[in-house]
């Protein structure tokens, strides 16, 4: 989406959209060129219609990657954040169970399931938030500045054994969640189709998040014989 940001600034238009492929998902960006993600589009629609008494009931589903940040925002608007796996059939196992009117990933796969059906849209995505800034009568911008999502980072770890990390971890994963204390999250999953881990970390503060990190880091490296492959900071990104 960054040539769409680019545009959006350059050509003083308050809101820019972009789609992928095959346009069931989208992204925007504000006048400011700043990336809203699908947590954000989320947040904007849902926001909104809280404020107005038209969402019931008042959850949105996510997934394991949503960021805290937005769950934290979510909750100031009394609006509850489920989280499903990350996948859209899992988001919309989730809107079934919950009977919440949009569901989504940080990707701008969302769902609105009363509106077009069990599967994302791009389009109606775009008109429903297009929609939402028309009856605020505000900018993408303004929303924008509604919350600062927490800093997300992902570490991909390459394995030389993958079975029993669960129990190899156990121990680290309890001491991750003691300093985390409630202000932040982890997510450890091993890949479907390769011999790696994936150690997600989020947390209201950054250096919080880079301790918790390197201790979970190092502890795969020692126990799985593991070595990093990459690092991804998530904070303001797709969930990529």
């Amino acid at each position: 989406p960054d040539t769409v940001q680019e545009l959006t600034k350059s050509h003083g238009c308050d809101v820019g959209v972009a789609f992928d492929g095959d346009a069931d998902r989208a992204v925007f960006s504000d006048g400011e060129g700043r990336l809203i993600n699908g947590d954000r589009t989320i947040g904007i629609w849902a926001a909104h219609m809280q404020g107005r008494g038209e969402l019931n009931p008042p959850v949105v589903v996510g997934t394991v990657m949503s960021n805290g940040g937005f769950e934290a925002y979510l909750k100031e608007k009394g609006v509850t954040l489920d989280r499903a796996r990350v996948g859209d059939k899992y988001v919309m196992g989730r809107i079934d169970d919950t009977g919440a009117k949009i569901g989504g990933e940080q990707s701008g796969h969302i769902i609105f399931p009363g509106l077009v059906g069990p599967t994302g849209d791009g389009i109606a995505t775009a008109l429903q938030l297009f929609r939402a800034l028309k009856r605020e009568n505000r900018k993408a911008s303004e929303f924008f500045d509604d919350y600062l999502p927490w800093p997300q980072l992902m570490v991909n770890l390459a394995v030389e054994q993958r079975d029993g990390w669960e129990t190899a971890l156990a121990d680290d994963l309890k001491a991750a969640d003691e300093e985390l204390a409630g202000r932040g999250r982890v997510v450890v999953r091993p890949s479907g189709t390769q011999p790696v881990i994936r150690v997600m970390v989020e947390a209201d503060e950054e250096g919080l998040r880079d301790r918790v990190t390197d201790a979970l880091v190092a502890a795969v490296e020692a126990k799985l014989g593991g070595h990093v492959e990459g690092r991804v900071d998530l904070t303001w990104s797709l969930g990529d």
